[in-house]
């Protein structure tokens, strides 16, 4: 009957038939090759593993393997089903030195650590928050404090009362953050103590107001008077400049329409020494209308002739002493004197009376009411 062996790498038992001479031996489930015992150690059952250091190394198909400690941070195969596995490093050995295999913590144990380690993360937190509270209080009351002293120069300052009581609102807002309220007490005892002297500018900022709207007022009333008076002059101005340019219209009218003419008979006639007048005359007659707005008394201008192309022919001065009343006309008969050696008489002898253009140009008009008017050229 063979003696039964314990592996220490692997853990499963083994049978070897005869141990004559042997002191070496290969576990024929882990192939860790592993020391026989000697005779006493034989009655235990119990065999020391050899010089080399061993690892265990589980791999992820269930198949267990010791490597030599040597191998510590290579790669090998699983030889089952091919995956690659690290080799770990070897685990801390016990006095007897075989690996130690850690016992697992108690969940007593790991309780009472967790709750160890939230009261010292919470007492950490509970001093953080302490100290950053007591630096903003610091921080704010020195704020408040600033705002405070520069009120109180305000105060004392003539005019300032408002601005100062703006400050101590202020700074009694930013006090409210505080934890204690001996400032904000302090504060709201200074802002009734300027009370009087707000409500005083006050007072007086209103009536500056009031002041101040009411010459507004004036400086406006003043100048929409000015505005208003300059609008009527300018009003005048236009007036007056319409007014002249209508006269001058008029006048312009009853210079060109003022008193017209017409021709009505054309002849010449020739000297007679049986009579007495020898010399040759042009006889002419004329109707003359009175557009002017007045009754004429006597009129004087310049006849001018021209044929149909408007080519000057002759100008004879004509001053007739007949009354015409406004809207009428008057008849007047004439001669000229024909001179055969004047190039304008010859002219006007050789055009036919209906080829002839007869135009009037008013030079000065005597009214009835005894007024007179010249007309420019």
């Amino acid at each position: 009957m063979g003696t039964t062996f314990q592996c220490p790498s692997c853990g499963h038992p083994f049978v070897l038939e005869d141990t004559t001479g042997i002191q070496k031996t290969r576990c024929p489930h882990c192939k860790v090759l592993v020391a026989l015992p000697n005779s006493r150690e034989r009655q235990t059952g119990a065999i020391q593993p050899t010089g080399d250091k061993l690892i265990r190394l589980n791999c992820q198909c269930g198949k267990q393997y010791a490597v030599k400690d040597t191998l510590a941070g290579k790669t090998t195969t699983c030889k089952h089903c091919g995956a690659k596995l690290v080799i770990p490093e070897p685990a801390v050995e016990n006095p007897d030195g075989f690996p130690h295999v850690p016992r697992k913590m108690k969940p007593v144990l790991v309780v009472g650590i967790a709750i160890i380690l939230l009261m010292l993360v919470g007492g950490g937190f509970y001093v953080y928050h302490t100290v950053k509270h007591e630096k903003d209080q610091q921080a704010l009351r020195e704020e408040v404090q600033r705002i405070v002293d520069e009120a109180a120069v305000l105060a004392k300052s003539p005019g300032s009362a408002i601005a100062a009581s703006d400050r101590y609102a202020e700074a009694m807002s930013k006090s409210g953050g505080l934890d204690s309220h001996e400032l904000s007490d302090a504060i709201r005892q200074d802002m009734d103590n300027l009370k009087p002297a707000v409500e005083a500018q006050r007072l007086r900022q209103a009536r500056a107001d009031q002041q101040r709207k009411e010459q507004e007022q004036r400086l406006a009333a003043q100048k929409a008077a000015e505005e208003e008076r300059k609008r009527k002059q300018d009003e005048a101005k236009a007036a007056a400049i319409k007014r002249q340019q209508k006269e001058e219209e008029q006048r312009q009218r009853e210079a060109k329409l003022g008193i017209t003419i017409a021709l009505v008979q054309k002849e010449f006639r020739e000297g007679n020494f049986d009579s007495g007048d020898i010399r040759d005359k042009i006889i002419i007659s004329f109707t003359f209308t009175n557009h002017l707005a007045k009754e004429v008394s006597a009129f004087t201008g310049t006849v001018v002739f021209a044929d149909l192309f408007d080519r000057e022919i002759k100008r004879v001065g004509i001053t007739v002493e007949d009354a015409v009343k406004s809207g009428h006309s008057v008849h007047w008969d004439g001669e000229m004197n024909y001179n055969q050696f004047m190039d304008d008489d010859r002219r006007l002898r050789s055009v036919e009376r209906q080829n002839l253009k007869v135009s009037f140009k008013l030079e000065a008009v005597i009214y009835k009411d005894g007024t007179n008017q010249k007309f420019a050229e």
